[in-house]
């Protein structure tokens, strides 16, 4: 292969060298930070210091926010901090701000006794979530401001795959340093590791659409605030569809997810098998599904990128489909997770760029929040009756077979948008 030629080839990876992208990589490592803080992180210290699985249970509760965010996303796309806006615009001086919140909250966290004050861990506990919410809602707001449309996929690859690295740090990495050290410590530790994305927001650049409409009134001021971002959502074209679409995005593939672990359990598998292959293996094959779309995406157009990645993950759950029958063998759990795991990659970065695209720049924080919380609710839904679902088919093949129909309704709904560009965003990808 030529020298030029083998350029031509990967000329796509090239992206990911950009300023802004590497900016967006280390503010997505910010976002991912705080979520394991109070979750799983969160209920393994509370199991160690004895509080009872009910208790713990209800913990998840304090996740909401990232469910309802789009309540408060149309205040942070129009009000404007005093002083702080003037030296770095709306959007980076909202996210300084939430920022230093978090890692005050994160360190106020540590500073409960579980046992002693369980109430108030839980209110510091929601605290960290709502303006860990909030830092969502301004980051992808400012990513859909800062970047190119062509730079969506490579993007949204980016931010995913620093995600999963806070998300790393706030896991396996607080577990592991609580072996030798006080929970105080921990979270002291987790907290200041914040810098990373309060340091990259101090020097990242300004970006378009950083200004609001002045209103001369509170009616107008109202208007403006909540009713136009969504009056402009429905305002575009296909919107109807595009909200049809996201709910069944991979719906087959969420509803499969939180029984995976029961089926590896029941047809054999230890524990050591399914840490390496899912955990071990199975991780570094996301990142590079990651990494691989913004490739595609900047050759094939965003649309085509997510048919492809569809196609891959009814592929993976045909896998698990060929595993139910075959039993334990670990070469087969291999290649299901591999294809699964590059195509989940692939899909996420992708449906990321979609959700990015389809937003107004002028009304980002908003309209991202709302597409993303409808996400999330379904994602709950699908979660809440998979072991239902499970149990009415009574074996593992009826129910993979039905994880790979429900892939399908998303998959011609896209190609009903390639054809008609009813959604009029092949020209934009």
């Amino acid at each position: 292969m030529t020298r030029n030629r083998l350029k031509a080839k990967f000329s796509g990876l090239n992206v990911y060298f950009k300023k802004n992208l590497i900016i967006m990589g280390f503010l997505g490592f910010s976002s991912g930070l705080p979520l394991l803080l109070t979750m799983s992180t969160l209920t393994w210290w509370l199991g160690k210091v004895g509080i009872d699985k009910k208790t713990i249970g209800l913990f998840a509760l304090v996740g909401l926010p990232y469910s309802w965010k789009f309540l408060w996303a149309p205040f942070i796309d129009r009000i404007k901090l005093p002083l702080l806006s003037r030296y770095f615009g709306r959007r980076r001086s909202w996210l300084l701000v939430v920022q230093g919140l978090l890692m005050a909250a994160i360190i106020g966290m540590g500073t409960i006794n579980p046992v002693e004050n369980l109430y108030g861990l839980a209110v510091l506990s929601l605290i960290v979530a709502f303006w860990s919410a909030t830092q969502d809602i301004i980051i992808d707001a400012y990513r859909i401001q800062l970047l190119k449309k062509e730079e969506f996929a490579a993007g949204a690859a980016m931010e995913v795959n620093f995600y999963r690295l806070g998300m790393m740090i706030a896991g396996a990495g607080a577990l592991t340093l609580s072996d030798y050290m006080s929970w105080d410590m921990v979270y002291m530790i987790m907290a200041l590791f914040m810098l990373v994305g309060m340091i990259t927001t101090f020097f990242a650049p300004p970006t378009a659409h950083d200004t609001t409409p002045t209103s001369h009134n509170f009616l107008e001021w109202v208007t403006t605030t909540v009713v136009d971002p969504f009056r402009d959502f429905t305002q575009k074209s296909g919107w109807g569809y595009a909200l049809l679409f996201v709910m069944l995005y991979k719906l087959g593939d969420v509803m499969m997810g939180p029984m995976a672990t029961i089926f590896y359990q029941e047809i054999g598998f230890t524990g050591t098998e399914v840490g390496t292959v899912t955990k071990l293996f199975g991780i570094p094959m996301t990142i590079l599904g990651s990494f691989l779309i913004g490739g595609f995406a900047y050759k094939w157009g965003l649309l085509r990128t997510l048919l492809v990645t569809g196609l891959l993950h009814a592929c993976s759950n045909g896998m698990f489909l060929v595993l139910a029958n075959v039993g334990h063998s670990i070469p087969v759990l291999y290649a299901a997770i591999a294809l699964e795991n590059i195509s989940n990659g692939m899909a996420i970065a992708a449906f990321v760029a979609f959700l990015s695209t389809y937003c107004s720049p002028a009304f980002a924080a908003t309209q991202y929040a709302l597409l993303s919380s409808l996400v999330a609710q379904t994602r709950t839904i699908s979660w809440a009756f998979s072991g239902w679902v499970a149990d009415a088919l009574s074996n593992w093949t009826a129910f993979f077979s039905l994880a790979i129909v429900l892939g399908f309704p998303s998959l011609l709904l896209l190609i009903y948008f390639i054809k008609s560009d009813c959604l009029k965003m092949e020209r934009q990808a």
